[in-house]
């Protein structure tokens, strides 16, 4: 998908379905033994960590990217822009359960032999929602 589609059409649209999640009582705000603090969002097969990006930077979010790839996580750990980003594969994430509000899977699913692993691994970490977008 070009660049241009993915900035201008998906990435928008994300924000919007996340934000739009959190107003809904979805992710915003949770509690956890305090004040309300804000969602965070696990952006699986982050790459070059554009999307973790746009969470942090369109949200004000807190993002963790991770991605299989330890050139593609140098890459993004380069780019900087707030988020942390870890090496990890989607069928094994270095998480444990329930353990951010959000999951993130865009244009990944399509790369992976274990659909059913990566998407008991989203489901496992993710206490709230998730978005995947192809």
């Amino acid at each position: 998908m070009p660049t241009r589609e993915y900035s201008e059409l998906m990435i928008p649209m994300l924000l919007e379905h996340l934000e739009g999640h959190s107003r809904d009582g979805g992710a915003g705000g949770r509690q956890v033994g305090g004040p309300a603090r804000m969602p965070l969002v696990l952006d699986v097969g982050t790459g070059e960590g554009q999307v973790a990006r746009a969470v942090t930077d369109g949200l004000g979010w807190p993002v963790l990217g991770c991605d299989l790839s330890w050139t593609q996580v140098a890459e993004a750990r380069r780019r900087g822009g707030g988020p942390l980003y870890l090496r990890c594969s989607a069928t094994a994430l270095a998480l444990s359960g329930s353990s951010v509000d959000a999951v993130v899977a865009c244009l990944l699913l399509e790369h992976v032999a274990d659909l059913a692993g990566v998407l008991g691994e989203l489901a496992r970490c993710c206490a709230r929602m998730a978005a995947c977008w192809w």
